[in-house]
């Protein structure tokens, strides 16, 4: 069994403005899905752009929720006023011995219980905002920029936690069977 290594940073500082945290939540009664949620109740007036994407036409249909509690669905690049942000992502059971994680597919292993989310496809931004992502365990992870190699999120294994100079990082190996 060859095991792929996943590395998410952790505890990273944010410049100017305080992280929105997409806190992400399983669903004990249907596991391919899994809540979003951020609260943006500080943000004033924002923009919420498309997630970037790769081969997948479909992002997710997001909902804003007013400080009444009334919802509305967001439209992409248009101000909104909000005081959360909540979406469902739905992921695809591992069916075979074979994952890639360079697909970029939301996936899950009902078998051994990992999740296994790609930034693309799934994770809006904010127009001028700092995002950290937040796995059901709360482990964070800042949202990359669009220059940067995509963030996966990986959680539901074992990890570790290992500190390199002033930096924490979370290693998680995945089983990967070629």
């Amino acid at each position: 069994m060859i095991r792929s290594i996943i590395v998410s940073l952790a505890g990273l500082s944010f410049c100017a403005n305080a992280a929105v945290t997409y806190q992400l939540i399983t669903n004990t009664a249907n596991p391919k899905q899994v809540t979003i949620q951020a609260d943006t109740s500080d943000l004033g007036t924002f923009q919420l752009s498309k997630p970037r994407t790769t081969h997948v036409p479909d992002v997710p249909d997001i909902q804003c929720i007013s400080s009444a509690g009334q919802a509305s669905n967001v439209s992409y690049d248009t101000p909104i006023s909000c005081h959360q942000l909540l979406w469902t992502v739905t992921f695809q059971a591992k069916t075979s011995d074979e994952f890639e994680p360079a697909q970029q597919v939301d996936t899950y292993s009902p078998d051994e219980g990992w999740y296994f989310l790609s930034e693309w496809n799934s994770l809006p931004t904010i127009a001028g905002q700092d995002i950290q992502v937040c796995d059901p365990d709360n482990l964070c992870s800042a949202m990359p920029n669009s220059e940067q190699p995509p963030l996966f999120v990986v959680w539901g294994m074992p990890y570790e936690r290992m500190n390199i100079g002033p930096s924490t990082i979370i290693v998680k190996a995945m089983p990967c069977h070629y």
